[in-house]
């Protein structure tokens, strides 16, 4: 059946509906997802990509400005590293086996990583001479070995003249002309918060509830960080030592870690929900607490973080009593992410997959705002993906 006038009309109208959402845009699905390496565990947020035309999946990871692969030749710990959700680039022995640099983690694991041009696909967009790296060595310490999308803000110290230097993805193809700015932005699925998007050069403004609050970056940092002012717990102010602390927004990290001065009394108001209930938490060497039985999550909770936003205006964001409970795969297990974690501030943009987040480099901000769920135009968008071209897009060399 033929479609009428008015239906082509409709048509054509969403047609240009979804040139201002994509524009430019590179959209990629992402996939909370667990990952494990000798018999350890943790949850990552996973963004499939093509590395010379080879299928792969990356961690999604702001809390570092590298972009670097699992391969066929890298050591994880001195043994072979294939087999992961990451996948296993073919490289040849003569590319990976040459000079290497070394990064440094958070949790202190490292890996030693060669530089490599090559052809990346993000979102169906190729783009040729990219550089990124190839894991040579990974050397782990309590968590899986990783493949990365670095996000972070670009380091003050990077030479581009500097052989060892790797310059980050966000400035590569802010370079080559494919996006308009280093921004993006995350969210989650409200009816299923381990699926969501990540949108590298802008943002999909039908995705949020407005307002968009934007809260600007701490102060001489390089990080995704920003001002905390207040934390409570079930409606109550926790008195900390500080008026304010510098906070890391981190989609590499799983949980809230912090100093002691910051979980001690997170945990306690934690547990005194859990005793009201005549429940308890349970304390593991790991460092985590656990519950007593996982159902024990429905007498958590909330926990409410102020940070400092523009004017110096308080923006309240909550984590979810859901989101900072880990039920471990088998099930009878769940752990509470909240960590201490001496001389560092660190929330894992896990426990805040209830909001759309709006990185901008530029800027130096994070807009904030409640996620909304996706337009539902099924019938209409089947129509019109018959007559879309492909989504594959190539870029040549800039």
């Amino acid at each position: 059946m033929k479609p009428s006038a008015g239906q082509k009309q409709l048509s054509a109208l969403w047609l240009l509906c979804l040139g201002s959402i994509d524009g430019t845009l590179l959209r990629l699905p992402i996939s909370q997802t667990f990952i494990t390496w000798e018999n350890i565990f943790t949850v990552s947020m996973i963004v499939p990509i093509r590395a010379d035309n080879q299928t792969l999946n990356l961690m999604m990871d702001t809390g570092t400005d590298t972009t670097f692969l699992l391969s066929n030749q890298s050591r994880c710990d001195g043994k072979p590293c294939g087999g992961s959700v990451f996948g296993c680039y073919q490289c040849e022995l003569a590319v990976c086996d040459r000079e290497s640099t070394e990064v440094v983690f958070g949790d202190d694991s490292s890996t030693s990583i060669v530089h490599h041009k090559g052809e990346l696909e993000l979102g169906g967009v190729r783009v040729s001479d990219v550089d990124f790296g190839i894991v040579k060595d990974y050397s782990t310490n309590g968590l899986p070995p990783h493949a990365s999308l670095g996000l972070r803000l670009r380091s003050e110290d990077i030479d581009e003249d500097n052989d060892s230097d790797f310059v980050p993805i966000l400035d590569q193809l802010v370079d080559k002309g494919i996006i308009t700015g280093k921004k993006f932005s995350i969210y989650f699925e409200p009816k299923n918060m381990d699926e969501g998007e990540l949108i590298i050069g802008g943002e999909d403004t039908t995705r949020y509830q407005e307002p968009l609050a934007h809260v600007p970056l701490t102060v001489g940092t390089n990080a995704w960080s920003v001002d905390l002012r207040r934390v409570e717990v079930a409606g109550q102010h926790i008195n900390l030592p500080y008026t304010s602390y510098s906070a890391e927004i981190d989609s590499g990290a799983t949980s809230l870690y912090a100093p002691r001065e910051v979980t001690g009394p997170i945990l306690e108001a934690i547990n005194a929900s859990l005793n009201a209930a005549g429940r308890y938490m349970l304390s593991r060497p790991s460092g985590y607490h656990e519950l007593q039985s996982c159902s024990d999550r429905d007498y958590l909770p909330a926990i409410n973080l102020a940070l400092r936003g523009e004017s110096d205006d308080a923006v309240n964001v909550t984590i979810l009593k859901d989101l900072y409970v880990l039920e471990w795969p088998g099930g009878g297990r769940c752990s509470i992410l909240i960590v201490e974690l001496p001389g560092m501030f660190v929330v894992g943009l896990g426990l805040l997959r209830q909001y759309y987040l709006h990185y901008q480099a530029e800027k130096r901000q994070i807009g904030i705002a409640l996620t909304k769920a996706k337009p539902t135009f099924r019938r209409l968008r089947r129509r019109v993906r018959k007559s879309q071209p492909s989504k594959v897009r190539t870029f040549p060399d800039a």
